[in-house]
């Protein structure tokens, strides 16, 4: 599987769901994904990714659990999101879209994987390089916002800041074990 590259919020280091991540350490987390546009049913069509820019990536996955108020896609790696469903969504429906993948922001680890019949989305990964991202945001709707690709300034650090509010990190990941688990800890 080709590295991965997720978004990292500055508030989710800030309120301690996950500790500061390091450059060549490895670390246990869910992802989460957003979709700008509604994601398209597609008849046919196999499991991939492929990466547009920073956490960016137009997909082609099977959507693998529903609920009410979330729902799972499994593009090469499973990830969810609360966002609302495509109009035609059952289970075992094939998409695709853009999409925004980042790391959890405590929903999966605080809520939804301790529901009954969650599905398991704790990976294995290990960071091998981090960005920091800086400069204005855009509003996508729905609470929603991705940095203006145009005026953004990057970096790259050897570890995560949890006092920056500034700050939007790209973990660039390689996952280290493709069996996804229910808890954090092995």
């Amino acid at each position: 599987m080709e590295p991965l590259s997720v978004s990292l919020a500055h508030w989710i280091l800030g309120e301690g769901i996950y500790a500061v991540f390091e450059a060549g350490e490895e670390y246990a987390f869910a992802l989460e994904f957003y979709a700008p546009e509604t994601l398209r049913s597609v008849r046919r069509g196999r499991r991939a990714f492929s990466h547009r820019h920073d956490a960016q990536f137009d997909v082609v996955g099977r959507s693998t659990f529903l609920a009410s108020d979330w729902w799972v896609i499994d593009f090469g790696v499973a990830a969810y999101t609360i966002n609302s469903l495509p109009a035609e969504h059952k289970p075992g429906k094939l998409f695709e879209g853009s999409v925004h993948v980042g790391v959890d922001h405590g929903r999966y680890l605080e809520d939804l994987s301790r529901r009954p019949n969650s599905p398991p989305l704790f990976y294995d990964w290990r960071v091998e390089r981090i960005e920091v991202l800086t400069g204005p945001f855009l509003d996508q709707g729905k609470g929603a916002f991705l940095r203006d690709a145009d005026k953004t300034a990057r970096s790259e650090l050897e570890r995560t800041v949890s006092n920056d509010p500034d700050a939007e990190y790209i973990l660039h990941c390689t996952l280290l074990d493709a069996e996804p688990r229910r808890t954090l800890r092995r």
